[in-house]
């Protein structure tokens, strides 16, 4: 009868993870061809198959765990060292392969290949004192002793005879290091908040004010914490997560998602055990199922949507840690939203203090959600929100990006930026806007610091940008776009006296270059996914036609000039053609009467030049341009993105 009861319960496991033990096979296939990152993908989709499957209940709120579901089956933890073993095969990733042997002996504590493999890891990853590690091959042998398997361990035992424990402080490189500066929290003594003339109407807001000279790249304010962050929209509307939900850094191969609603990912148990806290009320929140029933197309265009749903969740969080004082001087405009955005906020508002049903969203979360939700007032919730809207800003993260070229040997690198979460900070939203800031916002994690840009003089005040640039939008279209976001009519000294690019937007000739310019791009983009040369050939032969009309040009030091050697530059180097550092200088050049020596996009193209510069053999000139590239970079950023920093180094060697 037990045997029967056991063949009921196997065969209904099967039935539930047939498409992840497909997955799971597939990637058996891949890893007998050596194809290990492509072996742990598959193992990857195989464990989000599984989890959108499962459907736990529980009993309590006790029992709730966020990385493992209660009931596992037997394939969750061989998809677990499916993927160990892949990892570990990589050879540089022995702490994720670590983490997955972890998980399948919690799944399955008596698996003596689990612990085997574990055992094997904890050697490899060369952290751990030999007697941890002797240990955990022990618990692996008495294992196989129990259970009478007869899994050989000679190969354990080979290698940690031959293991040596290394000192951490001797093997630990600082340019590996995710260091930062030792910087106070709060405002500088340099500067205080005081009384400023505002933009709409002639009347007096705050704002901060220098009371003594500030030199370029000196520190005005830094906040370790912002009062609340959640990832960005442009990471949340992606068809899969790249970023971990809690320290919003790109997730390893390694990564977990959590058990309920596998939307959310993380970088590991601590990641997801500390986003919890939050997470235990927002897993498969209403508004974000109706988030999810959107076609990947409607996301696409209606990025107004995610912003919203992530808002309101946001304001959510803000109000449950308590924080509500933080923000009685902010700012909220709730009469200037216009009226269709204010019926769907309140739409939105409606659903997350909703009370009913929330069991049936929730399962058992929805009992914990529900003292929230009963003492939430609505138009409270509306202001916090709104609040955000106006107050929010953007954490910005870079990756740095290398691709090989002809000849063998030869690489260009360069940094993009991207937007990874979306934070309130009550101390930089006393900053105001200029449209030629002085100085500028970086991110290290969670911590926000702004640095002066330029000399700031005494009594002046410390500017940063919203985001229109004098150097890159006209003014009308500057001040169109801060009334539309931010309700109010810039008057800083660019938009007084029309500080503003070029004109040539009635040039017939111009357009065509420019359209010549985002089509070569677009091809550019096909090609290199397709490793089409001759599309690359097509590419350089649009671009070299639309530059054809730099030298017509009364002033051709415009910022779309440079796009175009930029990209010109790229496709050479794709190419294998000689002499792409000189395209790639004559952008340097164009963004350093654009925006000026110290400006954040000068530093970020000078890494471009100096790897250009490195791969056709000029070394001198690779290093004197990623000298200057350095020297711009810490000035707007001191040690945060220690990347870009770690790859503009190389050069100066």
């Amino acid at each position: 009868m037990a045997n029967f009861e056991q063949g009921q319960q196997l065969q209904q496991e099967q039935l539930l993870c047939a498409e992840s033990i497909a997955l799971r096979e597939e990637g058996n296939i891949h890893f007998k061809a050596k194809q290990f990152v492509k072996a742990i993908q598959l193992y990857g989709d195989a464990l989000v198959a599984h989890m959108l499957k499962e459907k736990p209940q529980y009993e309590n709120s006790t029992k709730i765990d966020p990385v493992f579901p209660q009931a596992s089956c037997q394939c969750l933890p061989s998809i677990y060292l499916n993927r160990a073993s892949a990892l570990r095969k990589l050879n540089v990733c022995v702490q994720d392969a670590e983490a997955d042997s972890r998980r399948a002996c919690e799944l399955r504590p008596q698996w003596c290949k689990a612990l085997y493999r574990k055992a094997q890891c904890m050697i490899d990853t060369g952290i751990y004192s030999k007697e941890t590690c002797e240990a955990a091959l022990k618990q692996a042998e008495q294992v196989a002793e129990t259970s009478g398997e007869s899994r050989a361990i000679s190969q354990g035992h080979k290698s940690l005879s031959n293991y040596i424990q290394k000192e951490q402080s001797c093997q630990t490189d600082l340019n590996d290091l995710d260091w930062m500066d030792d910087i106070s929290e709060g405002f500088a003594s340099t500067v205080e908040i005081t009384r400023v003339t505002k933009d709409k109407e002639s009347l007096y807001g705050r704002g901060v004010v220098a009371l003594k000279d500030i030199n370029p790249g000196d520190v005005i304010l830094c906040e370790n914490e912002a009062l609340g962050s959640i990832v960005h929209e442009e990471l949340f509307s992606r068809r899969r997560q790249t970023h971990c939900h809690q320290c919003y850094k790109a997730v390893p191969l390694s990564f977990v998602s959590c058990s309920f609603c596998n939307f959310a990912v993380y970088c590991g148990e601590a990641c997801i055990r500390l986003a919890w806290r939050h997470h235990q009320y927002e897993c498969k929140h209403p508004l974000l199922n109706r988030y999810h029933t959107l076609s990947h197309e409607q996301k696409q265009g209606a990025p107004e949507e995610a912003s919203m749903v992530l808002d309101c969740i946001l304001a959510c969080r803000i109000l449950r840690d308590g924080k509500r004082t933080h923000l009685q001087n902010l700012e909220s405009h709730e009469s200037d939203l216009p009226e269709n955005l204010m019926k769907r906020l309140r739409d939105y508002v409606e659903i997350c203090t909703q009370t009913s049903n929330l069991e049936d969203n929730f399962g058992i979360v929805g009992k914990s959600y529900k003292a929230l939700a009963s003492a939430a007032d609505k138009q409270v919730l509306i202001r916090v929100v709104c609040q955000l809207r106006i107050n929010g800003i953007a954490n910005v993260g870079y990756h740095v990006r290398q691709a090989k070229g002809q000849p063998v040997g030869s690489q260009m690198e360069w940094a993009t930026a991207y937007r990874r979460a979306r934070a309130l900070y009550g101390k930089m939203a006393m900053l105001n806007h200029s449209c030629i800031p002085n100085a500028i916002v970086s991110f290290h994690g969670s911590r926000l610091c702004v640095r002066a840009t330029r000399a700031v003089t005494a009594g002046e005040e410390v500017n940063i940008s919203y985001g229109s640039l004098a150097a890159s939008e006209v003014t009308e279209q500057r001040r169109t776009s801060l009334a539309q976001q931010y309700f109010f009519i810039c008057n800083c000294f660019a938009c007084k006296q029309c500080i503003e690019p070029m004109k040539l937007g009635n040039n017939e000739e111009w357009k065509k270059a420019l359209g010549l310019g985002q089509k070569a791009e677009d091809i550019l983009d096909t090609a290199l996914t397709n490793r089409d040369e001759i599309l690359l050939k097509q590419s350089v032969a649009m671009l070299a036609d639309a530059l054809t009309i730099e030298a017509t040009l009364p002033d051709p030091d415009c910022l779309e000039i440079a796009r175009l050697h930029h990209q010109m530059a790229k496709t050479k180097f794709y190419l294998g053609e000689l002499h792409a550092s000189v395209h790639s200088k004559r952008s340097l050049d164009i963004l350093r009467k654009c925006y000026g020596e110290q400006d954040i996009c000068v530093g970020l193209e000078a890494l471009v030049l100096a790897s250009l510069f490195s791969s056709e053999g000029g070394l001198e000139q690779a290093r004197q341009v990623a000298s200057k590239g350095l020297l711009t970079v810490q000035h707007s950023f001191g040690s945060d993105h220690p990347q870009i920093i770690k790859a503009l180094k190389k050069y100066l060697n």
